[in-house]
């Protein structure tokens, strides 16, 4: 209710400058400093594994001031994927750091960005970029292609060449027109061989075994995750290269130029604009924006207004202020919306009725859905290509309208069922964490959330209003809570005739037991409300 206050009285625009000027949440000091605490606490026998990052994740997004900053860096996380399932998944601290680094430019230019997570040890290790080597005759040894690929399919271009306003550019043939060839990737991963772990000439590192501080094993062996990955020219290719259909890299051109020429190229490339303003849209607003939605945005991507392209601010702001995003006509066509991300149904919950910390002076939530939610564990997509494909249709009725429905792809009769439940299990069972009562007792029983419902409690207990008007209200107070106030008529139907369908004697009791009675009257309201589709479906 706060932060809906506040965006009333600033008005959009000036909620999302401030937004812009309120200092980033970082997750890396939150984990270290609970990794640290759960060793301690151990005696060095753990340090909670996953659970710090995800505890910390949780906490940033349902108690930070910069919301906005931290949403827009949920988004680039989906893009940009790393993940902890495979090579990483016990890299805890330089995973989070990786996430961090998506805050930090979370606002900032897409270039910069690009170039700071194309070095980064994290994603050398995930996309195996890390001690990329030269082509060698002899072994038969080829440069790996998986960073050259990704960061071209996934990461700025796409697939298909693409107009201003998203739509496909078609050859003679009607068929659409490739970005990249073979040969571009090809040619571009010969541009990525040469980096390797963070190494300093006049400080290098020690290891053991072997104690190696050689230049050249230091490449092939050693491991650094908290630096960005250094160029070793022993292990670069230095013929001449053509990428992208004409951006010539000459022979010799030293590897940190070879590799911003490259990376210049692809920025450039007139796909990026509409590329990513589609999926910001589809990940913020709507899955089937029109083309002139995307048009308006990936022109805002080009050029901020003040000549500078890859301005992720400005392209933000353009999503969210778009005549498309605020006007209601739109809100109401068949293909309008989205599905909404299971841990953003999640984290819209729990910030419309904000849990009080469970240990008395300690802000701590100690939430995690590491093992509930494995569908959509932060930091944890199964792949690359992210947990849904922005392409995805769902097989039916919105695949034969021609449109998309990305988040259905981890959408089932299980999962839907698993939602359903978890929400019950939270209204009416409260939520444990994995945070002890009494850490120095293991057998100690565990800390638990709970969805504060006192204002609700309020709202049937007025007087002299009915029953039947206090609850007409309290349907009123949960839509604007959980649907901005657009309930249909249908659902606010079926509400009230569940309401209507009380006995007349479950009123007539006084004291705690007409409390108890209200709680279950407003937890099974909550229920029906979260478990419906249009709760589902965002408008």
């Amino acid at each position: 209710p706060v932060s809906v206050a506040s965006l009333r009285a600033q008005g959009y625009s000036a909620w999302i400058a401030a937004q812009r000027t309120t200092p980033a949440t970082y997750l890396l000091p939150q984990v270290q400093a609970r990794r640290g605490e759960l060793i301690a606490r151990s005696g060095g026998e753990s340090d909670g594994w996953h659970g710090p990052l995800q505890e910390s994740w949780w906490q940033t997004a349902l108690t930070a001031p910069d919301q906005l900053r931290q949403r827009v860096a949920w988004v680039l996380s989906q893009i940009l994927v790393v993940s902890q399932e495979g090579a990483l998944a016990g890299d805890h601290e330089p995973v989070t750091a990786y996430y961090d680094l998506l805050i930090t430019h979370a606002f900032g230019n897409y270039r910069d960005l690009l170039g700071e997570v194309t070095r980064s040890p994290q994603m050398g290790i995930y996309l195996s970029m890390l001690r990329n080597q030269k082509p060698d005759p002899e072994t038969g040894q080829r440069p790996d292609e998986n960073y050259a690929r990704e960061i071209m399919q996934l990461f700025s271009i796409g697939l298909n060449q693409l107009h201003p306003d998203g739509t496909l550019r078609l050859d003679a043939n009607g068929l659409p027109r490739p970005t990249y060839t073979q040969l571009d990737i090809t040619n571009l991963a010969r541009v990525f061989t040469g980096w390797g772990p963070h190494y300093e000439e006049a400080n290098p590192p020690e290891w053991s075994p072997g104690n190696i501080a050689n230049h050249t094993d230091w490449f092939l062996y050693g491991s650094d995750l908290d630096r960005p990955m250094t160029f070793y020219p022993e292990f670069f290719d230095t013929g001449a290269k053509t990428i992208l259909g004409g951006t010539t890299i000459p022979a010799n051109m030293p590897g940190i130029t070879a590799l911003d020429t490259a990376l210049d190229a692809i920025f450039n490339h007139p796909n990026v604009g509409p590329f990513l303003a589609r999926q910001f849209i589809q990940k913020l607003v709507t899955s089937n924006p029109s083309p002139g939605y995307v048009f308006r945005v990936a022109s805002v991507f080009a050029d901020n207004g003040s000549g500078v392209r890859g301005d992720l601010f400005a392209t933000v702001r353009a999503v969210l202020l778009d005549p498309d995003a605020r006007a209601p006509a739109p809100a109401d066509a068949i293909g309008q919306g989205k599905r909404a991300e299971p841990l953003l149904r999640l984290a819209r919950l729990y910030r419309a009725f904000p849990p009080a910390p469970p240990r008395v002076g300690d802000p701590r939530l100690f939430l995690s859905y590491e093992y509930d939610l494995s569908h959509q564990i932060p930091l944890a997509s199964p792949s690359v290509f992210n947990f849904y494909q922005p392409v995805y249709a769902q097989p039916g009725p919105i695949a034969i309208a021609g449109l998309v429905s990305p988040e259905f792809q981890i959408t089932s009769e299980t999962t839907v069922i698993n939602e359903a439940n978890r929400f019950f299990e939270l209204l009416n069972w409260n939520r444990w964490t994995g945070e002890p009562i009494n850490p120095a007792d293991p057998a100690s029983n565990n800390l638990t959330l709970s969805i504060p419902l006192d204002d609700e409690i309020a709202i049937l207990a007025r007087t002299p209003t009915t029953p039947a008007q206090n609850y007409a209200a309290l349907v009123d107070h949960l839509a604007d809570k959980l649907l901005g106030g657009r309930v249909s008529g249908a659902l606010r139907t079926e509400l009230l005739e569940f309401h209507a369908a009380l006995p007349s004697w479950y009123w007539q009791t006084s004291g705690n037991d007409l409390r108890d009675r209200r709680l279950t009257v407003i937890r099974a309201t909550l229920h029906l409300l979260l478990v419906a589709p249009e709760t589902a479906i965002d408008k």
